[in-house]
């Protein structure tokens, strides 16, 4: 039996134990008597406080936490403590005078004597300022998680099983909260039919522990509308790095789609009409150029045949009205071309001072009745030979050309040909078109190469055009790799120059003396009096081939159909063929590839094909067929005769396909 003493010492070692383990608590313990007054309190409280536990024992708790400045530290109402009601998870802030913060939870109780009556309050507090930050951190995230617009996040267990989601997720599913998915399945939501191929990318996550990233799918939402989302799957792991699950985040691309759909449909539409536009105007430029090969044919016939001085001035009329609607056409498909983004560059090795001859030698009529002098220097160190569109440049020098003719009424139009850079491979040609014309005002000089646009007023202007020459230009040297510029003085004239960076050619790099245009007939063939096939089922062009034909002393037979043309070609002997594409019976391509069939030296017969349609793939198709080269209509008089002189010639170099424009 123990003492009376021995118990009382136990429970004082007790108390003493006790009073140990309150004081190193990290919990915060307070007593307080009836008045609030600390009867005791431990050294965490003290700290928090920031007092010292001998300064107030036996002071009024809620007077020291005013004092010390506390903004309410702790509300609550002794009497119902004191009547047996306890206060748990009661949580306040302690701002101290330099800002720094406390949050205390508290669990107050009342202390009872041995007769079970109240004489005070225990306050026990649990500092949860470091958590309190973390689960703030956790909150922030998942409010942004929660609310995020347009981003869709949801997250499962290794079952598949939904743990949770954010507010975008549970609208598709149609749910009133996000806490309703909490143990639902695929299989529960309105894309069931798909909760099989989702289960098995989830496991496949699992599985692997990779992410599973831009997975495109369709699905039905709970609105019955449906969606195109992008999906994102990553393996959700504990804290152990352990894999509990997968975390996915998905965008709905539904509008992005509709709106790439409609931008397709829009484009798919504008090349429909682009194209519609292309042919209608290929179209209708065959359908002008075939009847005006008879105009300006009949023109150059005319003027052959020893006209009256009224008689010519009316085919220079016609002529010259010809030259100017051919242009036009022509800069029309070349605009149209543009526009549907086919514009046409090919590569193939010309004489540039052919060309360039050509061109002056074409455009001298229009200086007839003019004190306007058009001449062409070609220096003795630029190539002849170099290998670049040669369809392109005669068409830039053209509408260059001509429009320093157009613009000046007297003086002078020069067409420099220069090398101001070369190396043993490649080079610089400049080309440079220099008149005594009107000029250009120096505030318009950038606005020339617009579409549309002329320096003059739509009706005060005293010159004829489009405005899309020079667009155009400018268009075709920049996509050859070139540049264009121009210099001018008003009422003094105009320069412009373009510069192309050129390969030359390896077979002729250079030539010092300029080579002769023949103009004499007797010394323009290898062969006298060649014999030429001319097939072609037009009248009118018939008759503008065969007397331009016959200029050159050519012997000429016609055939007006293909099947007339092929025994024509089987019982004759033939120099040279100008087949036309287009025939009654069966087209050119077919007569020129019949021809082709043939064996021996009759094969290899120069055949030209002769043709209103411009396309480059019209070109291919007439080469492909076996074509030697093409001229397009309407047949100009010395791109004629540069052609026979160039297949039948006595100096004939190897044959290579060649495009005449």
């Amino acid at each position: 039996m123990i003492l009376k003493s021995s118990r009382n010492q136990l429970k004082n070692s007790i108390r003493r134990t006790f009073s140990v383990l309150l004081q190193n608590c990290n919990d915060l313990v307070i007593c307080l008597d009836l008045d609030l007054c600390i009867i005791e309190c431990n050294n965490a409280a003290a700290k928090v406080h920031r007092w010292k536990r001998d300064e107030v024992l036996n002071k009024n708790y809620m007077e020291l936490c005013l004092k010390s400045g506390f903004t309410n530290p702790i509300s609550f109402d002794p009497n119902k403590i004191l009547l047996g009601k306890k206060i748990t998870n009661h949580a306040c802030t302690f701002i101290h005078t330099d800002k720094t913060e406390h949050t205390i939870v508290w669990t107050i109780t009342r202390l009872l004597n041995d007769k079970k009556e109240p004489y005070g309050l225990l306050m026990v507090g649990h500092d949860i300022t470091d958590i309190k930050e973390a689960w703030a951190q956790v909150y922030h995230l998942d409010s942004i998680i929660k609310h995020a617009p347009g981003l869709i996040y949801y997250w499962k267990d290794r079952n598949s099983v939904h743990l949770g989601c954010n507010n975008s997720f549970a609208e598709l599913a149609g749910l009133k909260s996000c806490e309703e998915v909490v143990g639902k399945t695929d299989f529960d939501l309105p894309w069931k039919s798909q909760a099989d191929s989702y289960r098995k990318d989830d496991q496949q996550v699992i599985e692997s522990g990779k992410p599973k990233s831009n997975i495109e799918d369709l699905l039905i939402a709970a609105d019955g509308k449906p969606r195109i989302v992008v999906a994102n799957k990553v393996p959700l792991r504990d804290i152990e790095g352990n894999i509990v699950g997968t975390l996915s985040t998905a965008a709905d691309i539904t509008q992005l789609k509709e709106a790439e759909q409609a931008t397709l449909e829009a484009k798919n539409k504008a090349e429909i009409a682009n194209q519609a536009k292309a042919n209608f105007l290929a179209t209708m430029s065959h359908e002008l150029r075939t009847p005006m090969n008879a105009i300006m044919g009949m023109a150059q016939i005319l003027l052959r045949q020893n006209p009256t001085q009224e008689q010519q001035e009316c085919i220079d009329i016609i002529r010259n009205a010809s030259l100017g609607l051919l242009s036009l056409i022509n800069d029309i498909l070349d605009f149209a071309r543009l526009e549907a983004g086919r514009l046409e560059i090919s590569s193939e090795r010309f004489n540039l001072y052919e060309l360039t001859h050509a061109v002056i030698t074409s455009l001298q009529h229009q200086l007839d009745h003019k004190p306007v002098k058009l001449s062409l220097n070609y220096s003795d160190d630029t190539p002849h030979y170099i290998i670049l569109d040669s369809r392109r440049v005669r068409q830039i020098l053209i509408n260059l050309t001509n429009n320093a003719v157009k613009f000046t009424q007297e003086g002078e139009v020069k067409v420099s040909v220069t090398c101001p850079e070369q190396t043993k491979n490649s080079t610089t040609i400049r080309i440079t078109v220099t008149d005594t014309g009107i000029g250009i005002p120096s505030d318009k000089l950038e606005q020339i190469f617009e579409r549309f646009t002329q320096v003059e007023s739509q009706y005060s202007r005293r010159f004829e055009g489009a405005g899309l020459g020079l667009s155009i230009s400018k268009q075709l040297i920049e996509a050859m790799g070139g540049s264009i510029g121009v210099s001018s003085i008003l009422g003094e004239g105009s320069s412009f120059w373009v510069e192309f960076p050129i390969k030359i050619s390896d077979q002729i790099a250079k030539q010092n003396t300029l080579p002769i245009l023949d103009s004499d007939k007797a010394n323009l063939f290898a062969i006298k009096n060649p014999q030429i096939l001319l097939i072609e089922d037009n009248l009118l062009n018939q008759m503008v081939a065969k007397s331009l034909l016959e200029e050159l002393d050519c012997r000429i037979n016609i055939a007006s159909n293909g099947k007339q043309a092929l025994q024509l070609f089987a019982d004759g002997n033939y120099d040279l063929i100008f087949a036309d594409i287009g025939l009654p019976d069966m087209d050119g391509l077919t007569v020129t590839k019949e021809i082709r069939k043939y064996k021996g030296e009759k094969a290899n017969i120069p055949i030209i094909a002769l043709t209103a349609h411009v396309l480059q793939e019209d070109r291919e198709n007439c080469l492909n067929a076996g074509a030697d080269a093409v001229i397009t209509k309407p047949i100009m008089p010395e791109e004629l005769k540069m052609t026979l002189k160039r297949w039948l010639g006595k100096k004939s170099v190897k044959k290579v396909k060649l495009i005449l424009d």
